[in-house]
């Protein structure tokens, strides 16, 4: 069995959510990078923070450059982070140096990956408040709650994170790309790690006794969800935590949520 069940051919439809798992691929997010990495070069063109003719360039670059994840591996690896060697890969293939100069003017790293983090996040609790409303309605116990507070805190995770003090390049990345503005006030992550260990209990206590394999995705949720909500970590350690767990975290969530949907449907 491969490390990760969701890589398994084998096991994959037994413990992964493949809807989850597209939105956790290398491809999935460095396209998010790349849409994140396009709109703020747009809106630094439109607010005169970069010239437009590099705005536009950059813009339409990200559309339509390929990036290789694994020609990106040993310099992650080297770095501890996967920006620098996308920025460059992204840089080499638009093949436009003085232009690409301008790519990410005045962001930073976690800016662009925490951004287009948000992008995919958002699409993922889409997919999970389908598959909440479809379990209401089957009468499926307790998750009335968990879909309002999952609809609470969508606003405090789907955040574009944006280094600085320039409130109109927020505002104006946000509306681009369909997120929130900055909020000192934003939960993020450890909430949302926290929702999906709520829920999978939920699904567990009411679901198990038809579907054991929910019980078993409720332990490893709460027991990953640890990695994030933990308090006393630097801001690194939280970093490699969030990259260890939330993937399948998310996966697993899915999982549960679309196995309690099989299971719950009236049979013919």
């Amino acid at each position: 069995m491969p490390a990760a069940p969701a890589d398994s051919a084998l096991y994959r439809d037994l413990f992964a959510d493949l809807d989850s798992a597209r939105l956790f691929s290398d491809a999935a997010e460095l396209r998010a990078m790349l849409l994140v990495a396009g709109a703020l070069a747009r809106v630094q063109g439109d607010l005169g923070l970069i010239p437009l003719q590099a705005a536009g360039f950059i813009e339409r670059s990200a559309r339509e450059v390929q990036l290789d994840p694994s020609a990106m591996a040993a310099e992650t690896a080297k770095l501890g982070d996967p920006v620098p060697a996308f920025l460059a890969a992204f840089r080499k293939a638009a093949e436009a140096p003085d232009l690409m100069h301008y790519l990410q003017w005045g962001a930073q790293n976690h800016d662009l990956h925490a951004t287009a983090q948000a992008l995919r996040l958002r699409r993922v609790m889409d997919l999970w408040q389908a598959r909440l409303e479809v379990l209401i309605a089957q009468g499926i116990k307790g998750l009335r709650d968990h879909q309002a507070k999952l609809s609470a805190l969508r606003p405090e995770v789907e955040v574009v994170r944006l280094s600085g003090d320039n409130a109109d390049l927020a505002a104006a990345l946000a509306a681009a790309l369909g997120l929130q503005a900055p909020s000192a006030e934003a939960r993020g992550l450890a909430a949302l790690a926290a929702w999906m260990a709520g829920v999978c209990g939920c699904l567990a206590d009411d679901l198990a006794s038809r579907a054991p394999l929910l019980r078993a995705l409720s332990r490893q949720v709460t027991a990953l969800s640890a990695l994030i909500t933990e308090p006393a970590q630097t801001a690194s350690e939280a970093r490699f935590a969030e990259w260890l767990a939330l993937a399948q975290l998310a996966i697993s969530t899915g999982r549960a949520l679309a196995l309690a949907v099989e299971i719950a449907a009236p049979q013919p």
